[in-house]
């Protein structure tokens, strides 16, 4: 295809963005349908600033995993410490020179297959697990962490703040570009489940022209170098043992010293364990409810409406 072709059918696709997009505005459309997935389909580059990253967001990249491989698309994520176990021990096997070389020459003869299954079964999680593995260890999917210079990283008891700026940009085919600052991180909820909202600055555009420069010129300073407020590390075997001993895998709550503890109310039901991640549901907001006593229907009903 030609390259004037090409820019055409790359318009058809990208033509819908508007300069704001807020998903509880549209039924039909998410963060990873409005902006994501078209936008990947044309990218060289994708950078972006998140305040928590989770490889669960690679199923928004599922459609375009196979180009994304095969064209070398780089992926660089700014993200605070808080990432998912998975990545987190993907990260710490990259480390290992030898190991990087065994996953590439080990999937080096399929992993353009698993990359096209990944577009129909993006729920299964070794097929994620083995795309993830690769896309670092090839040093597509670039990862680093902002450390605020405000903290005392000793005490894990004191980090009552995060680096949580999310703004991002897109390289495209025949050097277009889309940025965008707004509420998502770079994670499956944040892309398909919550309400997001995002401004988003085309090239295309010529009123978008100066927002977009400067978003872009924003980004690569914070990637390059941070700022005042927070330095920039890359994935080293000390940054990883820092992230272990500080990140919980749970998101932690705090009480105030000084602050009477609240004696626990007496529970009428039960909030089930979180179940074991099938399927890549990891992020399914639902909840079933199980009682433990035998209640009134109506104050049943009251619960599940809650």
């Amino acid at each position: 295809m030609v390259n004037q072709d090409k820019r055409r059918a790359m318009m058809v696709d990208l033509r819908h963005m508007e300069e704001t997009f807020d998903s509880g505005d549209h039924e039909n459309h998410t963060v990873r349908t409005y902006l994501i997935e078209p936008a990947l389909k044309w990218a060289k580059r994708y950078r972006r600033t998140t305040g928590e990253y989770s490889d669960s967001s690679l199923r928004s990249y599922a459609n375009d995993m196979e180009r994304i491989i095969r064209e070398n698309v780089k992926i660089e994520i700014l993200t605070h410490i808080r990432v998912n176990e998975r990545t987190l021990k993907e990260l710490e096997r990259s480390q290992d020179e030898e190991e990087k070389r065994r996953i590439l020459t080990e999937n080096s003869n399929d992993v353009l297959y698993k990359a096209a299954r990944f577009r129909d079964k993006s729920y299964d999680l070794n097929i994620r697990g083995d795309l993830l593995a690769w896309l670092i260890a090839n040093e597509q999917l670039v990862i680093k962490f902002a450390f605020l210079r405000s903290l005392d990283y000793s005490n894990p008891n004191s980090l009552r703040s995060q680096f949580h700026n999310k703004r991002g940009y897109f390289i495209l085919e025949n050097e277009a570009e889309i940025a965008f600052t707004g509420s998502f991180n770079e994670t499956r909820t944040g892309h398909e489940f919550n309400i997001e909202d995002t401004d988003i600055f085309v090239s295309w555009r010529q009123e978008d022209h100066k927002r977009l420069n400067i978003n872009k010129n924003k980004i690569d300073k914070m990637w390059d170098e941070g700022n005042h407020a927070f330095w920039v590390e890359p994935v080293s075997d000390e940054t990883l043992r820092l992230i272990r001993s500080i990140a919980p895998r749970e998101r932690p709550t705090f009480t105030h010293p000084e602050e009477p503890v609240t004696p626990e109310p007496t529970q009428i039901f039960e909030l089930p364990q979180e179940p074991t991640e099938t399927e890549g549901d990891e992020d399914k907001p639902l909840i079933q409810i199980e009682f433990t006593e035998d209640i009134w229907e109506h104050k049943k009903e009251a619960i599940r409406k809650f």
